[in-house]
C-alpha cells in the first residue's frame, strides 16, 4: 500500500487525476482479497478522494462507507506512527464534501463539526490542518466566510509553529480566496500571485474552486471580460486534469456573466447545461443553485 499510495499522491495532489483514478483503482483491485482491514480501507479513501475531485462525490460516498466500516472494525493504537493524519478523520473530510454535493447540507456540516472536533482531541497538528483544509473547502463550496477565516487562522497558527510548509500553502489560498469572496481591493491579482507559488510548490488540486471564486469576484466588480477569461481558464484546467468537481458552478457562472452583459438566451443556456451537469453528476446542491440562477433571469 505504501508503495501504491507514493505513487498516487504525487499525481493527485498535481492534479493529474486521469492518472491519479488509474493507479487507485487498480490499488482497489488488488487489496480487494487483503485480509488485514488498514490496506482496504486506505485504498478506499484514496479513490474516493479522486472521485470527488472528478465530479463524482455519489460514488466517492460507497468507498467511503466501506472505508469507514473498515476503519471501525481496525485496531488502530497509535494513528501517529503509521499515517499522516487520523484515517477516521481523513474520511469523515472527504465524506462531508461528498454529502455536500450530493444535497444533504445538513449531514455534511455535522460530519465536518465531528471531523474537526476529533482532530482537536487528538492534537495532532497534522490532523488539524488537514480537517481544517477540508473544512475550509466547504465554506468556499457554501459561502460561509466567517468560518473559513476562523479555521484558515487556527490552520496558520499550528502550520507557523511547525513550520508546515504544505500548510502554509494552503492558508496563503484561502487568504485570498476569502479576499476574493469577499470583494477585497485586487483580490483577484492576489490569488493569481499565490497560486503561481502553489503551482511552483508542485500542488495544483482544486485549482478550479478556486479559479471560481476569482469570476465571481470579477463578475461582482463588473469586470466581465476578466471573469469570462477566468472561468475559461477554469475550463481548460478540468480538461487538462480530469477535475470536474466546479464544472456546473463554472458554467452557472458563465450564465450570470451573459445575464450581465444582456444576452438572456444564452445566459439560460448557461444555465441549462449547468443543471445538466450537475444532474449528470448527481450534484443536487450545484443543480439547485443553477436552477436558482435560471430562474432569477428569466
Amino acid at each position: 500500500v505504501a508503495i501504491y499510495y507514493g505513487t498516487w499522491i504525487a499525481p493527485y495532489i498535481r492534479n493529474n487525476l486521469h492518472l491519479a483514478f488509474d493507479l487507485v483503482s487498480r490499488l482497489v483491485a488488488d487489496m480487494a482479497d487483503e485480509p488485514e482491514p488498514i490496506p482496504r480501507l486506505i485504498s478506499r479513501r484514496m479513490r474516493a478522494a479522486t472521485l470527488i475531485a472528478m465530479g463524482r462525490s455519489k460514488e466517492a460516498l460507497e468507498d467511503l462507507h466501506i472505508a469507514y466500516t473498515l476503519y471501525q472494525s481496525a485496531e488502530i493504537s497509535d494513528f501517529s506512527t503509521k499515517f499522516a493524519q487520523d484515517p477516521g478523520v481523513q474520511i469523515w473530510c472527504y465524506m462531508h464534501l461528498a454529502q455536500w454535493m450530493c444535497g444533504d447540507e445538513t449531514g455534511a456540516w455535522e460530519r465536518a463539526d465531528r471531523a474537526l472536533d476529533r482532530a482537536r482531541k487528538l492534537e495532532h497538528a497534522n490532523t488539524i490542518c488537514y480537517a481544517g483544509l477540508h473544512d475550509v473547502s466547504l465554506s468556499i463550496w457554501t459561502g460561509k466566510v466567517a468560518r473559513a477565516g476562523r479555521v484558515n487562522d487556527e490552520m496558520r497558527r499550528l502550520a507557523e509553529k511547525h513550520d508546515m510548509a504544505l500548510w502554509k500553502n494552503f492558508v496563503a489560498i484561502h487568504d485570498a480566496v476569502l479576499a476574493c469572496m469577499t470583494d477585497e481591493p485586487d483580490a483577484a491579482e492576489r490569488l493569481d500571485l499565490v497560486l503561481e507559488a502553489y503551482r511552483a510548490s508542485g500542488c495544483w488540486l482544486w485549482v478550479t474552486l478556486y479559479l471560481s471564486e476569482q469570476a465571481k469576484a470579477l463578475l461582482r466588480a463588473g469586470k466581465l471580460e476578466a471573469a469570462q477569461i477566468s472561468v475559461e481558464r477554469a475550463l481548460r484546467e478540468q480538461e487538462r486534469t480530469g477535475e470536474r468537481w466546479a464544472e456546473a458552478e463554472l458554467r452557472r457562472i458563465e450564465g450570470e456573466i451573459l445575464a450581465a452583459r444582456g444576452d438572456v438566451d444564452g445566459a439560460q443556456s448557461a444555465f441549462e447545461s449547468a443543471i445538466s451537469i450537475a444532474r449528470a453528476q448527481q450534484s443536487r446542491a450545484l443543480a439547485e443553485r443553477a436552477a436558482k440562477s435560471a430562474q432569477a433571469h428569466r
